[in-house]
This record gives C-alpha cells, sequence and structure tokens, in this order.
C-alpha cells in the first residue's frame, strides 16, 4: 500500500514539473496564435473592403449588359460570361466575411485564455499540489500503522522469528523468541499427579532433544530446579498448546490434571558431529528422572514386599470381619 502511495506522490511531482515547463511555451504558443488570427482578421477586412468597392462597378455593368443583349448589341455569351465573375466576386465576398466572423470568435476565446492563462496555471498547480498533501497525509497515516516499536523485555540472542515483513498481527502476538545471553537454558517437562510426588529440586534428569536423536547424539544431564505445585487441567491450560511441546494426552499416555517441572541442562549445548549446537528455544524434549536410589538386593525383593503387604492387608480385613 505505502508502496503505491509513494509511487503517486512521485507521479504527481513530475506532473507538476512538466506543468510549470511548459506553462511558459504554452503561453507563447497561445500569443502567436492570437497574433496570427488578428493578422488574418485584418486580411479578411481588407478583402471585404476591396469586393465592395469592386461589387457596385461589376454589378453596374452586367445591368448594362443585359439592356445591350436585348437590343442585339452584345451577344449571350458574353453576359454570361459577365455573369460568371460577378458570381466568383460575391462568393470571395462572403468568403471572407464567413473567415472575419470565424476570426472574431477566435479573437474572442483566443484573447480570454490569454487573460486567465497565469490563473489556470496557478490553479492546476494548488490542485497538483492538493493531491501530494493528501497523499503526504495517507503515507504519514500508514507509516504510523507500519512502523511501532517493539522493545524486548530482556537483552539476549533473538533464536527466532515466528512472523515475515509486511505480515498483519493482532495484539499479543508473539514475534520473536529470545534467550537471555547470561541465564541458563531451562526445559519445561509436564508430569502427571501420580508421579509428581516422588520429584524433588536437584534431581538429576537424562535429556533427549529430538532434534538429535539420542541413540545417535546421546543423553545430556540436567538438574530438577523448580516444581510447579500448582497442577494444570487436561484441557484449556497452556501445556498442550506451546510451541515444541507435544500434548501429553496424545503422546505420553498423561490422564488428568499434570504438573510443570522446570529442569536446567548442565549444556547449553548439543555435541554434534564434533560441534557445539546451542540449543534454540523451543527445542522438543523428552526426560527420565531419578526419582530415587536402591541397591540391587532391593529391588530384587520389591515385589516381595508387595505381595507381603497385599497378604497383611487381607488378613487384617478377615480377622475384622470375625470380630464383628
Amino acid at each position: 500500500m505505502i508502496e503505491t502511495l509513494f509511487r503517486q506522490k512521485h507521479a504527481l511531482e513530475d506532473q507538476r514539473k512538466l506543468r510549470s515547463k511548459n506553462a511558459k511555451m504554452e503561453k507563447d504558443a497561445l500569443s502567436s496564435e492570437l497574433e496570427l488570427t488578428r493578422e488574418q482578421r485584418r486580411a479578411s477586412l481588407s478583402q471585404i473592403k476591396e469586393y465592395e468597392s469592386v461589387t457596385p462597378v461589376v454589378d453596374a455593368q452586367l445591368n448594362r449588359m443585359r439592356n445591350a443583349t436585348v437590343d442585339h448589341v452584345i451577344s449571350t455569351i458574353q453576359l454570361q460570361q459577365q455573369s460568371l465573375t460577378y458570381a466568383q466576386i460575391m462568393f470571395s465576398k462572403n468568403q471572407a466575411v464567413n473567415l472575419r466572423s470565424e476570426s472574431d470568435i477566435k479573437l474572442t476565446e483566443l484573447s480570454r485564455r490569454l487573460a486567465s492563462f497565469d490563473d489556470d496555471v496557478a490553479k492546476d498547480l494548488d490542485e497538483i499540489d492538493r493531491q501530494i498533501a493528501r497523499i503526504d497525509e495517507d503515507i504519514e497515516d500508514n507509516e504510523g500503522h507500519r512502523h511501532v516499536k517493539v522493545e524486548a523485555p530482556c537483552s539476549g540472542v533473538l533464536t527466532s522469528l515466528t512472523v515475515t515483513l509486511g505480515q498483519q498481527v493482532e495484539a499479543a502476538t508473539p514475534l520473536a523468541t529470545i534467550v537471555q545471553g547470561n541465564d541458563a537454558v531451562q526445559a519445561e517437562l509436564y508430569v502427571s499427579s501420580d508421579a509428581i510426588g516422588f520429584i524433588r529440586p536437584g534431581q538429576p534428569v537424562l535429556l533427549r532433544y529430538d532434534p538429535y536423536p539420542y541413540r545417535r547424539f546421546g543423553l545430556y544431564l540436567g538438574r530438577v530446579t523448580e516444581i510447579t505445585r500448582a497442577p494444570l487441567p487436561k484441557e484449556g491450560s497452556q501445556w498442550d498448546t506451546q510451541a515444541g511441546h507435544a500434548n501429553p494426552a496424545d503422546s505420553g499416555g498423561l490422564s488428568g490434571n499434570v504438573f510443570r517441572v522446570i529442569v536446567t541442562p548442565d549444556h547449553r549445548y548439543v555435541l554434534a558431529n564434533g560441534e557445539r549446537h546451542r540449543l534454540e528455544a523451543g527445542t522438543a524434549l523428552s526426560a527420565d528422572i531419578a526419582i530415587e536410589k536402591r541397591q540391587l538386593w532391593a529391588w530384587a525383593i520389591d515385589p516381595l514386599v508387595g505381595v507381603g503387604d497385599a497378604v497383611e492387608t487381607a488378613m487384617l480385613g478377615a480377622g475384622s470381619g470375625e470380630r464383628q
């Protein structure tokens, strides 16, 4: 839109320059035409005066020749020749009269145009200036809507742009992602309610980054730094709409409410093909959290302990029934 306005403005500016440049030549041409018309009018007046002086003489001679033809003094052919001469003179006189009339009309029009020429040029230039002024207002209005200064809430590294040049965006639309230069990278994990009770700050976490398959690039260590104790509902919350996170209800088998756990990776990069690749904001990942440590023998007898607890519960239930 604004490019079109600038093109229109430049076209009007060129038109104004051309109008100013051609004004003098047009006025000179108009003056020359006016003078030529005056010369034509003077010539037609001179011809009319000449014809008016000749016409009575030719008319009188024609009348005498008519009388002489009756008396057979001259022939009919001579009378016809004189009549033709008289008709030619009258025709030329009428042409001169018509030319004088046309010259009078043309002189009036040219005189009017020449008298108002400067004012007409000034009006044309003023109209062009008004059009340019209106376009300037439109450009200023568009510039005001086109350029909006958006200040970042913090300093850091711009990692991604979510919009393109010229795209219209609504209020509160994210435009870019900034990773603060001095802050550690943080990962957001979403944990089901049946596992959140075992997670504590400082617990080690094994991170698997989706862009870097762990079978090829390995696992990366991190630590739990924050646990959000307020649950997030299954639907309508931000955990299932944030960029870079899959819907836990669809991919992880989570049900009900979930809790957000913040993990700080030990490194802000991934080693891939001998190079360090910076972790970008929005990178999808999955993780394993080490909830507790046990001896090998404790893992071995854990099923037996569970069976013993179940038997004891059943016996207590039966005894209570007998007492009743």
